[in-house]
């Protein structure tokens, strides 16, 4: 049965202006599609952008060649290796023997994209100091770097296995942590707070140059070292940490606050750029030891106060090693 005459007029008058609305219909989902296309890829290529700039800036400056020899620090040393503790990396350095008596010892760790005998960091003739003061001097490559095995650093979480590792070995070869003192140099000085707790028997801690948080250092230089605008940060940060195991989140002042107890020598340069000597101040703070002491060094850039005034640094640091010595030994 047909539709009544009236119906069908209304019923042809909607078929009319329909083919107007399918056709609208059709457009829109293509530009919406169009869209999510161009969005898509804008996503893809941040985040190939990302990966890309984690990966590269988690192995920048691994491995560079050491550019001194153990003779030319001392004549009495012997090559070493020994393992990080927990995950068991082999770490590679030399292990100088002052002669002297008393039994005194001293490692010092390297900073950023360095090793044992980066002389951007002082260590040859930081070396050669110690030794002449007396101190037997382990320095070694951490994880990456140098000679030691690894091919990613993490900036100061990871690396702190590593600090643990070389006092792990000097008490196998019987140094008393009594007698014992660790000066870390910039990414030294935060893997060395960042273990602090472990090392309650070691009778001196000295950070020089070290950060107090680590995320707002990663905003300030991931820019410096990628030149890629700032948007691209929190990818490259997550990306670091998903596939690359950096921490970002990674406080060394949360460690210092942690110890009450533990008295602390933080070095810093006045001009320091690179890591701003605001965190020093904010390290110094977090410390509840009325023996803890902040020494900063006027018109020195970042880790260069022990260029720019030896006699001075190594006055305040002998004369805080053998204060915290004394009283270890009571």
């Amino acid at each position: 049965m047909g539709w009544p005459p009236v119906v069908t007029r209304v019923k042809r008058g909607w078929k009319m202006p329909s083919h107007s609305v399918d056709s609208g219909r059709r457009r829109t989902p293509m530009a919406i599609r169009a869209l999510a296309t161009g969005a898509m890829l804008v996503a893809g290529l941040y985040v190939a952008v990302c990966l890309y700039a984690a990966n590269a800036l988690s192995v920048t400056g691994a491995h560079k060649p050491l550019t001194a020899t153990a003779a030319s620090i001392d004549s009495n040393w012997r090559d070493v290796s020994f393992p990080s503790r927990l995950d068991h990396i082999t770490l590679r350095g030399w292990l100088f023997k002052a002669g002297a008596a008393g039994g005194r010892s001293v490692i010092i760790l390297h900073g950023f994209t360095a090793n044992r005998t980066d002389e951007g960091f002082g260590e040859p003739q930081m070396a050669r100091d110690f030794i002449a003061a007396g101190y037997d001097t382990l320095v070694f490559d951490f994880r990456s770097f140098g000679l030691s095995d690894g091919d990613r650093f993490t900036i100061g979480s990871a690396e702190g296995r590593d600090v643990l590792g070389a006092y792990d070995f000097m008490k196998v070869q019987g140094y008393d942590p009594h007698r014992m003192a660790i000066l870390g140099v910039s990414m030294g000085a935060e893997s060395m707070l960042g273990v602090a707790e472990q090392l309650s028997d070691v009778a001196a801690l000295i950070a020089d140059s070290a950060y107090a948080d680590l995320r707002p250092i990663l905003n300030l230089d991931i820019t410096r070292y990628s030149h890629l605008p700032g948007i691209f940060n929190p990818g490259i940060i997550a990306a670091g940490q998903l596939f690359y195991g950096l921490s970002p989140d990674f406080r060394p002042i949360d460690h210092v606050r942690a110890l009450p107890g533990r008295a602390f020598l933080f070095l810093v340069g006045g001009s320091d750029n690179f890591i701003p000597t605001d965190n020093s101040v904010q390290l110094k703070a977090a410390s509840a030891n009325p023996e803890t002491r902040l020494v900063i060094f006027a018109g020195s850039d970042h880790a260069k106060e022990f260029h720019d005034q030896t006699a001075r640094y190594l006055e305040t640091v002998l004369s805080f090693i053998n204060d915290q010595i004394s009283e270890k030994l009571g």
